[in-house]
């Protein structure tokens, strides 16, 4: 295995599995936690994570499939794509049409990613976007999970890729309730800017 990138919480390796290009996602022991409670913690969130890969599965998303999981260790298969940063503008406004449909889709079945953001999101050869890392991931999620994917891309990406973005999340029935509850988290944050600025 080739160690190719250290996240927050896990080690990424690639490896090859069954002949398949797989990728190797090994959550990392946190020593600062009761040693019982910590494994109990990765467990719960390896199992929530795959779990959460092979609902976007069976939906046809454009995610890595899941190969297997243990209790720590998730196999994915390598996707073959590029980063969004340098993309033409053409290619970036196909790219963020294909962000609003996974993330509609996504939504629309109560799956929050937790970190929707460029960092997150491939473009393989034909042009077509992928979705990756779903280490943060929930399911039933709120409406303030929902409108917090939707927050963290508006702040990662210019104008005219968020209206781009828009226009196919927008197609989901309730994306008009998320985007209500986008706009009063959006309202409270400016009213908590202000107060600090006046203290």
């Amino acid at each position: 295995m080739r160690k190719i990138a250290e996240g927050a919480e896990a080690d990424i390796y690639e490896d090859t599995v069954l002949g398949i290009a797989a990728v190797l996602k090994k959550r990392r022991v946190k020593r600062y936690i009761e040693p019982a409670l910590e494994k109990d913690l990765r467990l719960q969130r390896t199992k929530a994570e795959a779990r959460i890969m092979g609902a976007a599965n069976m939906m046809g998303l454009n995610v890595p499939a899941l190969l297997a999981a243990g209790a720590d260790t998730i196999f994915m298969s390598r996707v073959a794509g590029k980063p969004l940063h340098g993309l033409p503008r053409q290619a970036m406004d196909r790219a963020m049409n294909d962000a609003g449909e996974i993330l509609g889709r996504l939504h629309s079945v109560g799956i929050a990613h937790g970190d929707f953001t460029p960092a997150n999101m491939l473009v393989d050869a034909s042009g077509a976007l992928w979705l990756i890392d779903f280490g943060l991931a929930t399911q039933h999620a709120s409406r303030e999970d929902l409108a917090t994917d939707v927050l963290l891309l508006k702040r990662s990406v210019s104008a005219r890729e968020y209206s781009a973005f828009l226009k196919s999340y927008s197609k989901w029935g309730g994306s008009s309730e998320v985007l209500r509850k986008l706009a009063s988290m959006e309202r409270r944050g400016r009213y908590q800017t202000r107060s600090l600025e006046t203290r």
